[in-house]
Order: C-alpha cells, then structure tokens, then sequence
C-alpha cells in the first residue's frame, strides 16, 4: 500500500485546487523555498489520517487549517488521498484503489463547523479511518512514522537509559511491563490477604470456638432443668384452656336466656306499635284531611271564592271593553258604507262615460288595431309568395309541401295517440268495475276506520283549540328560564367579586372592639375608598398617594358616634374618624369661582399636551359624602410632569398644593415632598380593585329587579307549563295514534282498493278530455289536407291569383290606415284614460268591500263575545254565591275533626309512655346481652390464645380434669400454678446469668466459618504461587524480545550509517559493558578506529548517526509509509547524497516521503515535488527523476 496522489484545496497555504502526484511507491522528495508550502503537504497527509494533536501540524484549531482562516472568503479545506492498495500491507475488505477525503468547514459563533471523512465515497466516522489506518500500522497520534527534524537532536542528547527505552518501544516490550506491574499488584494483594486471614483467626476466630465448646457442656445441664419446668408449663396452660371454655358455656347458656326475654319484649312492643301505628295512622290521616285535604280543600275554597268574585269582575270589565269595541267597529262599518256608495256612484257615471265614448270612439279603436295586425299579416304573405313559399297559421314561411307533410304527420301521430289512449280508457273502466266489487266486500273494515278516524281527528282538533285558547307561551317561557340562568351566573360572578374585595377591605381597615350604641353595620361605614370611584386608572397612583393608608381614616355616620368610639378608645389602630354630618367645607359661589380661576390660570400655563385638574374631579362620588373626598382631595391640582407641578405650585394665581399624575411628586408652596405612591401606598388597597368592586356593586343592584321580575314570572308560568305540557303530550299521543291509524289502514285490503279507485278516477277525466281534443284536431287536420292538396294541383295559378289578391288587399289597407291614423290615436288615448280610472275606482271599491266584510266579520264574532260574556257574568255571580256558602259549611266540618283528633292524640301519648318503659328493659337486656358476650368473647380469646400459644392442647383436651394423668385438676388453682411456675423460672434464671445461651447456635457456623478461611488462605496461596510464575515468564519473555531487538536494530543501525557514511562503523554498546538490558550507548568507528564519544563528531555527522539509529529502530517493525520533514537540516551536503540508496536498499516495502532543501537529497528522489507561492496561494510542479512516468 503507498500514496498515488493527493488532492488539496483551501487547506492552509492552497486557497486553489491542486493535485500532487504521481508519487513514487518508495522514495519521494518535496523541495521549495521557505513559506512557499512545501511542509504542508505533510500536514495534510497528517490531516487525512486523523490527527488530533493540531500542535503536531503546526495549528491551535480547525480554523488554522483553512486558508487565511476564512478570511479570504474560502470556508472549507478538503484533502483527498489515493492509495495504491496493493502489496504484502493492504487495506483489508478494499479494492486495489482507496480514497480517503476529510472536509472540514469554518467554525463562528452561531456554528460549530463540520468535519466529515468518506472513504471510497461513503461517509465514515474517524474512529473508523483512524482503525483503517492502525490495521496497517500508521497510527497517526502516535507516530513512528513521521520523523521530524526536533526528534533527530533529541535522539543525539538520549542517556543509555533513554536509548534502551526507544529499543523497548520498538520492541513492543512496555506491554510486557504493564502486565508484570499488574501481576506485582496483584500479589500485594493476595499476601495482604493471607496476613489477615491469619490475623484473624489466630486472635479472634479460635478462641472464640474454644469458649462455645466450654459453653455447651455448661447449656446441656440447663436444658434438663427446662424440660422439668415445661410439664409444669403444659398443666398451667390446660388449666387455663379448660377453666375459659367452661366460663365462656356459661356465658352462652346465660345470653339465650336474655335473647328470650328480649324477644318477649320486642314482641310486646310490636303489639303496641301496631295499635300505635293504626291510630297514628288514623291521626295522620286526619292531620292530612285536615293540614293537606281540608288545608288545600279550605285553600281551593278561600282561591274559589276569590278566583269567583275576581272572574265576575274580569268579566264586567270585558263586557264593558268589548261593548266599546262593537260601538267603534260598527260606526267604522257605517263609514265605509258611505264611502262604498259614492265610489259605486262615481263608478256607475265614470262607465256610462266610457261606453258613451266607446260608441263614439271604440269602433275607431278596434279597427285601428286590427288594420296594424293585417297590414303584418299581408307583408309577410308577400314576402312568403316572391320567394315560392306561403304562410302557416302562425305567420311563419313555409313550403306547401312541407305543409302537407307535417299535416299528415301530426294527423298519424294522433291516431296512434287516440287509440292509446281508447285503450287506456276501456283497461281503467274495467278495473274500476272489478275494485268496485271488491271494495264492496270489504265495507265493514272501511266504515270501522272512517269512524276511528273521525274521532280522532275530533279529539286532536279540541285539544288543539284548547291550547291555542291557553294563555302560554311556550318559547317566551324558555326564554325566561335562559335568561334568568345567565341572569345567576353573572349575578355569582359579581357577587363573588364583590365579596373577595369586600374581605380585602374589611382586613385592611381599622378594627375596632363592640361598643355600646354603636352598630357595625350601620355605624362604622369603613375606609373612603368605598364612597368613590376612579374616572380613569391613570390617575390611581395619584389619588392612592392623596388618600395615604386608607385604614388611617374611617368613615362614620355621625360626628356623635365618632365622638363615642374615640371616648371608649374602640379602635386597636391609630386612625381618624371622618363624619359624613361634619359641617361642609366653604362651597358657596365665591369660593367655586375661585377654584374655577385657578384652575384657568394653570391650563394656561401647562405646556400643549400636558393636563391638568383638580384631584376630586378625578373620581366619581355621591355629592352627599363630598366631606369624605374633601378630606383628602379638595384644592390638589394633579398634573402630568415634575417641571409643570414645579410651576404650578408657585405661580401666583394658582398658589395651591400639586400632585404629578404618577403621585412621585408632591409639591406644595411651602416646600417639597417625594417618596410617591409606592412608599405610602404599602398598608392601603389597590383602587383599581375598588373600581371591582363598586362595578360588581351597580351590577348587582341594577341586575336585581330584573332577576325577581323572571322570578316571578317563572314561578307563574310553571302552573301553565305544567298544563300546557300534559296537553302537548296528550297531542304528540294522539297524533301518533293518527299516523298509526294511517298506517294500520294503508295495508289493509279496503286501503289498497281505495288507493286504486282513487287513482283511478283522477286518470279516467283527463283521458277522456285529452281523447275529445285529439279527435277535434284531427278533423281540423283533414280539412286542411284536403285544401293543401286541391292547391298543389295548379300551384302557379293558385299562388299567382293569391299575390294579387295580398297586394291588393295590403293596399287597401294601408290607404285606409292613413285616413283613420288620427281618429285612432286619438281614441286609444281617451279610452285607455277612462279605463285606467275605472280600474282604480273599481279596486278601491273592492278593497272598501273587503274591509267592510272583515269589519262586519268582527262585530259578530264582538257580539256573540258580548252574549258569551253576558252568560259568563251571570254564572261568575251564581258560582261566587255557591263557594262562600261552601265555606261556611267547611268552617263547621274543621271543629268537628279538630274533637276527633285530639282524643286519638291523648290514646297515643299513654302507649309512647308504655313503650319507652319496655325499651328501656331492651337497652338493659342489650347492655347484659353485650357484656356477655364481650365475656364469651373475652374467654373464647383466653381459650384461643391459649390454644394458638399451646397447639398441643387439642390432642390432649380429652384428658383434662381426669384423675391419675399429668391434667388433673384437683385441687388446682391458676395462681397456685403461676406461683409454682415462677420460682422454677427464678431459679432458671440464675442458671442463664453466667451462660450464653445461644452457644449451640453459634458453634456449628464458627467451626464452619473456621474451615472456609483455612480454604480460602489455601486458594490465595496457590494464586501467588501462579502470579509469581507468571513475573518469571513475563520477565523472561521481554529479555529474548528486547534481546532480539537489540540484535537487529544494531545490525540495521550498522548496515543504514554504512551506506550514509561509508568507511565508518557503527553500534549500541553495553553502557556498563556487560548486560545491554540495563543500558546502551552509541559508538562509532571511522576508518576501523572507535570513537570515544560523539562530541568529537562534526554536527552534520552527529546527525546522520541519530537519523541512521532511527532508521534502524523503524525498520524493526516496518510501516508502509514514512514522512521525514527536513530531517537533512544540520546534514552536509556530503551526506545526504546515499540516504536515496539507503532508502532503496533497506525499506524496498515502504514509501518514502521526503521534504528537504538540500540538492543532494531531493535530486536522488525517484519523484521530485518543488512548491512555490505564486499570488498568494502556493502552487505545486512534479519532476520525474527516473526518466519514467509510471
């Protein structure tokens, strides 16, 4: 694998592309002037294969890397190389030609630049090119490959040391150290460990099994003594088991007795309940006759008397009403009718006119326009007859032939249509005959619909009128209910509103304690900010700054109750209470006009743009609290700026305290204040929530009569809609019970017949019509055949004839219309004139009957209400009669129940007595009953515990009490046996002070414990054993690689200074003499003869013994590709004329790339590259020393 070519463009000195190759695969050379760019094409193979260390090409960012840092309007560097890829070292899964190209772009503030690589042009990461260039052995943020000149003189000032530690690293021996300090590490390890596992059981482990095994001997004679105490143990706890399951018998036996009693007594109860209950209910049942029956009949009665003696006077007042209107309307219907008689007078002579004129002038008009249409008619009969043609009956032109043919085909055509429809006629009469007969037979199903159908309709047109005479309106209803809902929410939301702010203001207020005489609600009226209202939020800070700490001033009804609150020293704040009777500031006329000259005279100062007014103009308020706003708001001018309030406040007309709009500034003709709103508004409350709150406050009462009035209406409206509801669901049943009907009948049989029928006779009339007309049209067309025809005979005569008899008649014609012409235009003028105005009377008159029609239409149905209303009026007088008699009767029949009711009360009372005693005997039982129970309970949990704490009860429970076995209870009591127990336990006690007993325990897992530490010091002993045999191997294994290194490098060091130099020697000596391991230095013979040191070598041969022991360190471990940047600087000329064949001779597998100045480097080049800058940008020329261009 070598380099076949590079491509540059914008990276460092090559603002322009530029392409460098063809290079030779061994030995190249790149020569130029200083600056000219020669190193950079270096840097840029350094580029492609990934470097990191920017310091190593000579940059501190990407940015270097770009021509003139993109000052020069080139923003991005590429450099593409072409790899050779074949040879022994190869990119592996690669074709015989690689690319690789690295792109990167400038780097700003607002982006951080790109950096992308391809390779083969797919896009890779660097990770990726740099493995690809590492599986090849060019590593280039560790390179061995790239020799600059600074390595070469820090090769020459090496200590032995040094120079050995450069054969390791071309050895690849400093793995082999690494892995001997880890195995070193390791084996510290392991010894830590077997001391302490030694430590540990030396000290603490084996002691402490010693003392357990002393301890168990001593916890066996304990355990003997245990077992006796335990029998003792068994009987106590069988005592206690057997003496609870008989205590809690007993206490069962005892609760059915009570549970008996109790059912005997519940029993009794009933019984009483029962009698309680029927007169109870009895009672109920006269409560309800009298407080729901006889209250709603009294109520019924008492709404029927009124109703009664409301609807007689309701009547009256329509009676009266309604005979005013019969009165208006029939005076309105004698108008009319003396109106009608004069038209209809007018009329008559206007058409006696009229036919006057039309027997003098009509016969003149008519002719008249039947001259115009046959003047028409006869033109176009000429025209028609000049051209061969004639004239239809519709004045159009057309030929006699097709005359005669479209005759003949209407004729054919109406033919085929009349027998049609003959047969039509003749289908349908027997069909009806044939549904006839059938409908006949079904005439029972028929009349049962027709009378179904009938009533129904007749019970939907009822209820339709009695809803139309309901006084309901449905949607007007619905309205209402929307309206009032919106009406509550926006009524809550004020509230809510009102309410927050209104606890704002009651916090910050002055609090005071109850004094006697003084109401809080009436009284004590608050801060001032409740008696106004800001105009406009501009002046907020303003007038918050006036007012101060509104908690500092209180308004009071009286100046009494003011006097009383400071007397009793009521409030807990300091403030001043402000009356609203307190006496009123000077508001007569002298002073107004005053404030008014004030005023003036600062408007006319301000500047054009600026405002000012006087503070309480500001705010809107009740004019009877003025003495609350003049307190803090009276003659303050408030103004917009610093400099105008500046000169306001001392000008000599307006003399008075002024106030900037933003409340900053308050000054005052005897001096300045600042500080603002900001510093005195700190304890107050924001206006502008007052503002909220006098807003919610006019909401609230303007909404008010309006929410009561839908209330009010709603509350009447739900009797009608209730009504009207049942109706228009008794209408929704009946009409579906109508179209269920229709249904039903549609499918029957007689339905089905009728439909026919009735199809039937609606198609017969019209056929038999159409049938008539068909047969007159046909004769018509006949006859005109038969004329068509006798002309067509003798055409040419006939339609010559028939021209002169048109022109002769058009003439005729059109002399006698220019005689009548005048008499013509006069008379149509004159008629239409009179027939225009007849028209008009005509319509008058009958829009005067019409009305008159309407009018009388309204008196009878007004008369007939009268009558109604006069019947109504007499029955309203009978009824009211009727229902105050009823209650007079109903008065009698209330005393009566009232007696009834209060003897079943007192039988009541006596029962309630008996049965609070029987249920207080219950409460007893109950409470007897429950402790009982808790007792059973109590004892069954002994019995349990017990049983749970000694499992072993219930396989020998048969024996307890028994005589002769270990639960014999004679004479046995719990105490005696808990006695016994303790002392045994006692005594144990002393046994347990000096005996750890959880020994046995603690034994089994120390033994345990014991032997796996013994185990694991085994195992760690082995692993030591192995990490020092693996040191030995390790230490071995790098003296035969470092030894072997040494041999070829100072084999190739000897071989390379050789050739550079010839009659000179060269090798790596001992630096003790001996073991090369510990230390080499350089020699070098000339002529056979080994220098002492290097010092007494000139600095161009110094060098070349550096450059020649680099060479030979490389070598050990070839790569396919060298870099040397001016590694000939401090070489003479002399010298670096062999390094070409040295190169040729030693690296035959690697390319060589080299920079240098010097002729007798580059001129021994197979491949020379010479740069130089041309324009500002460097340029590139190859020649080709070997007389090939391969």
């Amino acid at each position: 694998m070598h380099i076949k070519e590079i491509e540059i463009d914008g990276f460092k000195s090559y603002a322009q592309k530029q392409i460098v190759g063809k290079f030779d695969e061994q030995f190249n050379a790149i020569t130029g002037l200083n600056g000219s760019g020669k190193s950079n094409i270096l840097d840029s193979i350094c580029f492609v294969l990934g470097i990191t260390n920017l310091s190593c090409i000579r940059a501190q960012n990407n940015n270097d890397l770009i021509f003139k840092q993109g000052n020069a309007g080139i923003t991005k560097a590429f450099v593409k190389i072409t790899f050779d890829n074949t040879g022994p070292r190869r990119f592996n899964s690669y074709g015989d030609v690689v690319t690789i190209t690295r792109t990167i772009s400038i780097a700003s503030s607002s982006s951080k630049g790109t950096n992308n690589y391809t390779i083969c042009g797919s896009n890779a990461s660097c990770s990726a090119v740099a493995d690809l260039f590492r599986s090849v052995g060019l590593n280039v943020n560790n390179p061995h490959f790239l020799i600059m000149q600074g390595r070469i003189t820090k090769v020459l000032n090496m200590k032995p040391t040094e120079i050995l530690g450069m054969i390791e690293e071309a050895a690849g021996t400093k793995m082999y150290d690494q892995k001997r300090n880890q195995a070193v590490a390791n084996m510290e390890k392991k010894d830590q460990k077997i001391e302490d596992i030694r430590v540990l059981m030396e000290q603490e482990i084996l002691p402490t099994v010693q003392r357990m095994k002393d301890d168990r001997e001593e916890y066996l004679k304990y355990q003997k003594y245990e077992r006796d105490i335990e029998v003792y143990r068994r009987k106590h706890s069988a005592f206690i088991y057997d003496r609870a399951q008989k205590q809690a018998k007993t206490c069962v036996e005892t609760f059915e007795e009570k549970e008996q009693e109790r059912l005997q007594t519940i029993e009794s109860i009933g019984e009483i309940n029962k009698e309680n209950d029927k007169m109870t209910e009895r009672q109920k049942e006269q409560e309800r006759e009298k407080g729901n029956a006889l209250k709603k009949e009294k109520e019924e009665i008492d709404k029927e008397v009124a109703s009664k003696r409301s609807a007689l006077t309701d009547a009256e007042k329509k009676l009266e009403d309604i005979k005013s209107t019969v009165e208006a309307a029939e005076s309105k219907v004698a108008r009319q009718a003396g109106t009608k008689a004069s038209d209809t007078k007018a009329l008559a002579k206007l058409e006696q006119d009229l036919n006057k004129k039309e027997g003098e002038l009509g016969g003149e008009e008519q002719r008249g326009s039947e001259l115009e249409t046959e003047i028409k008619a006869a033109r176009a009969k000429l025209l028609a007859l000049d051209q061969g043609m004639t004239t239809n009956d519709a004045g159009e032109m057309v030929s006699l032939e097709s005359q005669i043919t479209d005759a003949k085909t209407r004729l054919t055509e109406h033919i085929t249509e009349l027998k049609t429809r003959e047969a039509r006629i003749k289908e349908l009469e027997k069909k009806k005959s044939e549904k006839e007969r059938e409908l006949a037979q079904h005439e029972k199903e028929d009349k049962e619909f027709t009378q179904l159908k009938g009533k129904n309709e007749k019970e939907l047109a009822s209820l339709k009128a009695e809803m139309d005479k309901t006084k309901f309106n449905e949607e007007e209803y619905q309205m209402w209910k929307e309206e009032l809902g919106k009406l509550t929410q926006e009524l809550q939301r004020a509230e809510h509103t009102r309410k927050q702010i209104e606890e704002e203001m009651t916090r910050k207020e002055a609090q005071f304690k109850n004094v006697a005489g003084i109401c809080r609600e009436t009284d004590v009226l608050g801060m001032i900010p409740r008696f106004f209202k800001l105009k406009d939020d501009e002046n907020r800070h303003a007038i918050e700054y006036l007012m101060g700490n509104h908690n500092q001033l209180t308004v009071v009804r009286t100046g009494d109750k003011a006097s009383l609150l400071m007397r009793e020293k009521a409030f807990t704040m300091r403030t001043t209470c402000v009356p609203l009777d307190a006496k009123v500031d000077d508001e007569s006329r002298e002073a107004k006009a005053q404030q008014a000259r004030q005023l003036q005279a600062a408007r006319s100062i301000v500047p054009r743009g600026e405002n000012v007014d006087w503070a309480i103009d500001l705010v809107q308020f009740d004019p009877k609290h003025s003495i609350v706003l003049n307190h803090s708001l009276k003659n303050v001018l408030v103004c917009d700026s610093k400099d105008t309030a500046s000169t306001l406040c001392y000008n000599k007309d307006v003399n008075c305290r002024v106030i900037t709009r933003d409340g900053e500034i308050d000054m005052r003709p005897n001096g300045v204040t600042g500080g603002g709103a900001r510093a005195v508004y700190q304890f107050g409350i924001d206006l502008r929530k007052t503002n909220q709150w006098h807003d919610a406050k006019a909401k609230i009462e303007d909404a008010m009569p309006r929410y009561k009035q839908l209330e009010k209406l709603i509350r009447e409206g739900d009797i009608h809609a209730r009504r009207y509801g049942e109706m228009k669901d008794r209408l929704v049943t009946l009409t579906e019970q109508s179209e269920s009907l229709k249904e039903k009948f549609q499918f029957s049989v007689a339905a089905t017949i009728r439909t026919d029928l009735d199809a039937i006779e609606v198609e017969l009339p019209g056929l038999h019509d159409f049938k008539k007309k068909v047969q007159e049209e046909m004769k018509g067309l006949k006859d005109k055949i038969e004329q068509f025809e006798q002309r067509k005979k003798n055409e040419k005569a006939f339609a010559d004839k028939e021209k002169s008899d048109w022109k002769k008649k058009l003439k005729d014609l059109q002399e006698e219309e220019k005689k009548r012409k005048g008499g013509f235009e006069k008379a149509k003028t004159t008629l239409s004139a009179m027939r225009s105005e007849i028209a008009a009377l005509e319509q008058n008159i009958k829009d005067g009957e019409e009305a008159m029609e309407r009018h009388n239409n309204e008196v009878k149905d007004q008369k007939k209400e009268v009558e109604r209303l006069e019947r109504t009026t007499r029955e309203a007088l009978v009824a009211l009669d009727a229902a105050e008699k009823r209650r007079n009767e109903f008065i009698d029949e209330l005393k009566k129940h009232d007696e009834q009711m209060n003897q079943l009360r007192k039988m009541i009372e006596k029962n309630k007595k008996e049965i609070q005693h029987k249920e207080a005997r219950l409460e007893e039982i109950d409470r007897e009953k429950k402790k009982l129970k808790d007792d059973e309970a109590a004892w069954n949990k002994e019995a349990k515990m017990e049983l749970k704490a000694c499992p072993w009860i219930a396989d020998v429970k048969e024996h307890f009490g028994q005589k002769g076995t270990d639960y014999d209870f004679t004479g046995y009591t719990a105490n005696g046996g808990k006695k016994k127990i303790e002392e045994m336990e006692n005594d144990m006690k002393k046994m347990n002070s000096h005996m750890n007993m959880n020994t046995m325990n603690m034994l089994a897992p120390s033994e345990e414990r014991v032997m796996a530490l013994q185990k694991k010091r085994q195992q760690i002993e082995k692993d030591r054993a192995k990490l020092m045999e693996t040191i030995e191997k390790l230490d071995e294994k790098k003296k035969v690689e470092l030894m072997a290194a040494y041999k070829s490098v100072n084999k190739d060091f000897n071989g390379i200074f050789t050739m550079l130099l010839p009659g000179t020697s060269s090798k790596l000596d001992p630096a003790d003499g001996k073991d090369p391991l510990k230390g080499v230095e350089i020699k070098v013979a000339f002529n056979g003869k080994w220098k002492d040191s290097l010092g007494e070598l000139s600095g161009g041969q110094r060098s070349l013994v550096a450059l020649s022991l680099v060479l030979a360190m490389l070598k050990f471990r070839p790569a396919p590709l060298y870099i040397l940047d001016e590694v000939d600087a401090a070489l003479d000329l002399s010298h670096t004329q062999n390094i070409g064949a040295m190169i040729k001779t030693h690296f035959k597998e690697s390319q060589f790339i080299i920079v240098s100045l010097k002729e007798g480097m580059f001129n021994h080049a197979n491949v020379l590259f010479r740069t130089r800058f041309v324009d500002g940008t460097s340029q590139v020329s190859r020649t080709d020393n070997t007389g090939s261009n391969k």
